[in-house]
C-alpha cells in the first residue's frame, strides 16, 4: 500500500493496526503497532507527563484533578518509544520506491 499524504512519520489506523511510516538511515519502514498496546503506551507516556507537570507546578497548584481536564497529548514519538520498551518491537516492513 502507497505511503498516504500525511502519513509519513504519523501514527494512523490503517487496517485495524495503528501504523506509522519511519526513517532509519535512507531506509523508509512501515511499522505496524497493535491498537490495545499503542493505547497503553500512549496512556503511561501521558502519566508520566502528567506526573512531570505536577512536580513543576508551584505548592497550592499541584491538583491532579485540575491537570487531568488539560489537554495531555503525548507525542507519536514518545509512544513509539514506551511501546517498545513495553512490548518489543513491533512488525515492520520496507516501503520501497513507488510505496510498496
Amino acid at each position: 500500500a502507497a505511503v498516504g499524504a500525511g502519513e509519513e512519520g504519523r501514527a494512523v489506523m490503517r487496517d485495524g493496526m495503528v501504523t506509522r511510516v519511519v526513517w532509519h538511515g535512507p531506509l523508509r519502514y512501515r511499522v505496524r503497532f497493535d491498537p490495545a498496546r499503542w493505547e497503553q503506551a500512549r496512556r503511561a507516556v501521558a502519566e508520566e507527563m502528567m506526573q512531570d507537570y505536577l512536580k513543576d507546578m508551584p505548592p497550592g497548584l499541584q491538583d491532579p484533578a485540575f491537570l487531568r481536564g488539560q489537554a495531555v497529548r503525548p507525542d507519536d514519538d514518545a509512544i513509539d518509544r514506551a511501546y517498545r520498551r513495553r512490548f518489543g518491537p513491533p512488525d515492520s516492513s520496507m516501503v520501497h520506491d513507488d510505496g510498496e
